[in-house]
């Protein structure tokens, strides 16, 4: 959905200019693909961005230049699984509010840090612009605005013409 907001924002339209996308894996891989010219652009999070930019490549836009609200972290199920599993769904949402919290608190900036680092595969400098980016763009509240479920319900439309009946609501 990050890509299609790019496209919106850059006056594109997927069918008309004929614009193939294929899921490749996680940012790293994506940031390969793009490196080896196995990808023409992908949408990657800064501390990918930044290394590619070092390398000569051109940064077509940052996250923070995107007009349409969007929704940064976010549950979607079913009404029958909330309604059979919905302990579930309780746990999941609560974990998501401690991760949140947890990743938040500047006492936790270190330990946060040497995750990033790990799970990025990135030096200690890019883990910390990592974070930067983690408290700038993350929602510090853990539900998503009527505006962003909106732009996903539009964008959904177009593959799935059922989630044009739902109604978005917080």
């Amino acid at each position: 959905m990050g890509v299609q907001f790019w496209l919106e924002h850059f006056g594109l339209d997927q069918q008309r200019d004929q614009i193939h996308m294929q899921v490749l894996g996680d940012q790293a891989v994506q940031m390969q693909a793009v490196e080896t010219g196995i990808a023409d652009a992908a949408a990657l999070d800064g501390v990918y961005s930044k290394n590619l930019r070092q390398k000569g490549f051109t940064l077509l836009g940052e996250y923070s230049a995107l007009t349409q609200r969007i929704i940064s972290q976010a549950m979607v199920v079913p009404q029958s699984f909330l309604a059979q599993r919905s302990d579930i769904v309780e746990n999941y949402l609560k974990a998501e509010i401690e991760a949140l919290a947890f990743s938040l608190a500047p006492k936790n900036k270190p330990a946060v840090i040497k995750t990033l680092m790990r799970k990025l595969k990135v030096d200690a400098n890019n883990a910390e612009e990592a974070y930067q980016d983690l408290l700038k763009g993350v929602d510090r509240k853990p539900f998503p605005s009527l505006d962003g479920l909106r732009n996903v319900q539009r964008l959904l439309k177009t593959r799935n013409q059922r989630s044009a009946r739902s109604k978005p609501r917080t």
